[in-house]
């Protein structure tokens, strides 16, 4: 009998039970007693404890003892993954393959470490590999639907879940999974139902809480949701996350002075990045402030944090800076945490900028007079679309302050109707394509996935900026919809992007260069759009003009979406109604200018970003 045989059996049994500290003793020694699996073992519970450089150690040393073994190597994989270090991780999957081709769970682990670097289509197909080997793998197909539903795909991400239920109708993460994916698509009811079958099988679950509380936000529901975050906070009064998600539900119902409060109890429970820059997010932050010194403390010793912890505490830092009156310190951390965040993400730029040459060029005046008036005839829709940190946000608040408009936020309501149009050519190809049937079929399915029938309102605004992709598709789909695009000065929209870190995810946004860019070539498709469309469509606001001249630019907008002035629009800030952007504090304030002509560095730093406008000869302003 191998010596360590009767410590490791003594391990395993106390593993099983639970009883980690004591387990971990024992598989130690058995492990320097030679036991073949002991390593291997103790990596697992490292793991389970979160100490990843520890299951990194004992991962190598059961390799050490059996080489050849795939399932070995894919164990080091994953505490490599545990450790922040997602392409070692990656490296060590690919060998675990290259000797054994059929191991699903390294398939699975590549799928998840190539997500963490962004790299989502590959990922898809490691997921997709994963399933082809294990129909019956519902963890594969969970984790299948969380990405593809960060992407997007919310009707696809669905499916995915209920694949997962049919293979284990008990697990709990794909019906929450389902419900999150029918909330985003615009499917309330039935995510409603599905995040209470979650909570009446576990009652008090936290997630579960939180994304029926975002539902019920949506809807006005701002009471319901609110004391389902309290009942979180109530049965899990240490959970850090129970308060954080509690105080992001009160910034988005407005109540910004009570988020603080809650994020910062869970600052207090745990003080993690990415928190403290939710809380600088929501309320400015003071030189004196305390979050403030836990932030220093935390960039003090930011080598043990991951990189995605790094990313959150420079942005964080960043903000907390600037407004603490130290903008010049606050972009340094700003330019080191974009850099970071950038090197772990994949932005195909030539694709990108490729793609919205393609959709001018697949838009032609003469296909838009061909097609025109073919759509179905609602005037519902108001889209307001432009680049992000541009004032969107600020213009929908002032519309669903109207009581004849119902702001529906960023909603993915007309790529999912193009979706379901189930053409084999993709977009913008499709155009040329489609007939009369096509475009009054796209129109009735957008206006059904936004409720146009059911809410007893005249417009229903729509702010998802990458509907500005689809401008003239929308117009002959829905002749009648008007279309909001806001501008704002370049230099400030783009210093304004990169200083967020957005979600989901804008990869143009972390490179001053690839950020004006994008700019540049946005701009061209919306000057597009306006040669294109009748002028009575598209209405550009432009930012500066409207905080300089509120009255005179809000009846201009109110005239173009058929609305007649109504005073509550004065009193934007305080219309109760969930706001989810980077802005939402902002919409929550009066106007002011603090946003206008903001603290810019010197052209020496801004080079990149101003070749990129085509504008090298700026003049920066430095108040």
């Amino acid at each position: 009998m191998n010596p360590g045989e009767d410590r490791f059996s003594a391990a395993l049994a106390l593993h099983e039970t639970g009883a980690l500290e004591q387990a971990a003793a024992l598989y130690r020694a058995a492990a320097l007693a030679g036991h073949p699996a002991a390593a291997a073992n103790l990596a697992v519970l490292c793991l389970q404890q979160t100490r990843a450089q520890d299951a990194v150690h004992w991962a190598q040393q059961a390799i050490a003892a059996a080489p050849a073994s795939a399932e070995r190597r894919s164990l080091l994989a994953t505490t490599l993954q545990a450790s922040g270090r997602a392409d070692a991780a990656i490296e060590a999957y690919e060998e675990a393959l290259g000797l054994e081709p059929e191991l699903t769970e390294a398939h699975y682990g590549l799928a998840c470490a190539l997500r963490a670097l962004g790299r989502h289509d590959e990922a898809l197909a490691c997921y997709r590999r994963a399933l082809a080997i294990d129909p019956d793998y519902a963890e594969a197909e969970c984790m299948m639907a969380d990405l593809l539903a960060t992407l997007g795909k919310f009707d696809a991400a669905a499916d995915a879940c209920r694949r997962a239920l049919d293979i284990d109708p008990t697990y709990h993460d794909a019906r929450l999974g389902l419900a999150e994916a029918l909330r985003k698509s615009g499917s309330a009811p039935a995510a409603e139902a599905e995040y209470r079958a979650v909570l009446k099988a576990r009652p008090g679950a936290t997630q579960a809480l939180a994304g029926l509380a975002k539902l019920l936000l949506a809807q006005d529901r701002h009471d319901e949701a609110l004391a389902l975050l309290r009942e979180a906070v109530s049965r899990n009064p240490d959970d850090p996350e129970a308060h954080r998600r509690y105080g992001l539900a009160l910034a988005e119902a407005g109540d910004l002075d009570a988020a603080a409060g809650a994020l910062d109890a869970a600052i207090a429970l745990r003080p993690s990045p990415a928190i403290l820059r939710e809380r600088a997010t929501i309320r400015p932050t003071r030189a004196d402030d305390p979050c403030l010194a836990i932030m220093r403390s935390l960039a003090a010793g930011a080598d043990a944090l991951t990189d995605a912890d790094q990313v959150q505490l420079h942005f964080a830092l960043g903000r907390a800076l600037a407004d603490a009156g130290d903008p010049a310190a606050g972009f340094d951390h700003l330019r080191t945490g974009n850099a970071l965040h950038r090197s772990l993400i994949r932005y195909d730029e030539t694709g990108t900028l490729r793609l919205l040459d393609q959709i001018r060029q697949s838009f032609p005046a003469a296909l838009m007079q061909a097609r025109s008036g073919a759509g179905v005839h609602s005037a519902v829709p108001v889209f307001i679309v432009g680049m992000p940190r541009s004032g969107s946000t600020l213009v929908e608040q002032i519309l669903a302050s109207h009581p004849a408009v119902f702001g529906a936020g960023e909603i993915p309501a007309f790529g999912d109707a193009v979706h379901a149009l189930g053409r084999d050519l993709p977009y913008p190809e499709l155009a040329a394509d489609l007939d009369l049937a096509d475009l009054q079929r796209l129109g009735r399915d957008y206006l059904a996935r936004i409720g146009a029938e059911r809410r007893s309102v005249a417009r229903i605004t729509d702010k998802m900026l990458a509907n500005a992709l689809f401008v003239g598709l929308i117009h002959l789909a829905l002749p009648q919809a008007r279309i909001l695009h806001v501008c704002r000065d370049p230099v400030d929209t783009c210093l304004s992007c990169f200083a967020e870190l957005f979600t989901p995810d804008q990869p143009f946004a972390y490179d001053l260069g690839e950020l004006g860019r994008f700019h540049r070539v946005h701009a061209q498709l919306m000057a597009h759009w306006r040669a294109v469309l009748p002028d009575e469509i598209v209405l550009t606001i432009r930012y500066e003009a409207l905080i300089a001249d509120f009255d005179a630019v809000v009846h201009g907008l109110l005239r173009h979406c058929g609305l007649a002035w109504d005073d509550r629009v004065r009193r934007f800030h305080d219309t109760r109604r969930a706001v989810r952007t980077a802005s939402l504090a902002q919409v929550r304030r009066p106007i002011d200018q603090t946003a206008r002509g903001r603290w810019r560095p010197d052209d020496a730093t801004l080079r990149p970003l101003l070749e990129a406008l085509a504008e090298p000869d700026r003049t920066l302003r430095t108040e």
